[in-house]
């Protein structure tokens, strides 16, 4: 409404608040770090986490009553750690590793009021939770569940069956774009928004008919190149949207399926699903990444402890020992 009445012109577009200014030298200095960044090769999302990281202790100092560089001390780093730690127990290196980063860069610029980079505080490695994959029962439910006699429900279906078949994150399902489907080669083509590098999955029959009757029989018209597309005007690609979280809760609540906080059953459930029939499937760890579009291969290791049939033939046999319980009898 303030662009309305400033322009006559009304836009469509989400605001973001909440970030306060910073002094001219803090500000000039995060956007030097920034331009430094962008052209590093880090993805777009580690990016992100590195300002977002490095704009809270600019901000942190400047309640400290610092707004210069040189008046930065080893004092206002650990006060800073301290303070931001509770925040971030899950995952103190949010917090270190900008620091960290922002730090090396001052050194580059000549600008570090120390001798050195400190060395800080890394976290413990903690235990990783393996999280569940989406059995074919609940996927079958789930996909019985969507009403396709309406428009909604055959672009939810379409994105909910690419996901079940081809392992994409639900980030990269809602970015794909009208030239991402090469329908002679039967692919899906794509860059990923975690990695930034390109990939190429197959395109199934049963996902290219999903995606073609969106397309021909409920994609609202549009002039937008992306595939999924809100359902009411101004008809905004799904990714400009936070609507990830309620189709597959939405759903799953129709098919009876049952939720519990952070039990690991969302879209990526789809994807670990994938990842795991796969190995299952006997195919190697290394051509499971390679499909999945990780970074590394070890990224697809945890699909491992899902298998448990292929956990079982890694099983010791501990016959010739003599045991005293029943449970291992």
């Amino acid at each position: 409404m303030a662009d309305f009445f400033e322009t006559g012109e009304f836009h469509s577009r989400r605001y973001r608040y909440g970030n306060a200014m910073l002094c001219q030298e803090f500000h000039e200095e995060l956007e030097q770090f920034r331009s430094g960044l962008e052209g590093s090769g880090l993805a777009e999302g580690s990016i992100d986490i590195l300002i977002r990281g490095t704009r809270s202790f600019l901000e942190f100092l400047e309640k400290e009553g610092i707004c210069s560089i040189s008046g930065i001390h080893h004092s206002h780093l650990n006060s800073y750690i301290m303070e931001a730690a509770p925040k971030n127990s899950g995952n103190i290196s949010n917090v270190t590793w900008p620091l960290g980063k922002f730090l090396s860069h001052l050194k580059k610029q000549g600008k570090l009021p120390f001798d050195r980079v400190p060395k800080l505080p890394h976290p413990v490695c903690r235990r990783k939770k393996v999280l569940p994959c989406m059995e074919d029962a609940e996927t079958s439910a789930i996909l019985a569940a969507v009403d396709r006699s309406t428009t909604m429900g055959r672009r939810d279906y379409a994105i909910i069956l690419t996901a079940a078949y081809t392992g994409m994150r639900i980030s990269d399902i809602f970015a794909l774009e009208l030239p991402s489907i090469r329908w002679a080669e039967k692919e899906i083509v794509f860059v990923q928004k975690k990695t930034g590098t390109e990939n190429v999955v197959p395109l199934s029959a049963e996902v290219g008919n999903a995606i073609a009757e969106y397309i021909l029989d409920g994609r609202p018209k549009s002039d937008s190149r992306s595939i999924f597309l809100s359902t009411k005007a101004p008809y905004q690609p799904m990714s400009a949207s936070g609507n990830r979280t309620r189709i597959i809760h939405k759903y799953q609540h129709a098919a009876g399926i049952e939720r519990r906080a952070y039990d690991g059953k969302g879209f990526h459930a789809f994807r670990r699903s994938v990842g795991t029939r796969m190995l299952e499937a006997g195919i190697p760890v290394t051509t499971v990444s390679q499909t999945l579009g990780h970074g590394s291969p070890v990224s697809a290791k945890r699909y491992i402890s899902l298998d448990v049939k292929g956990l079982m033939e890694c099983c010791l046999d501990i016959s010739p020992f003599a045991t005293g319980k029943e449970g291992l009898s």
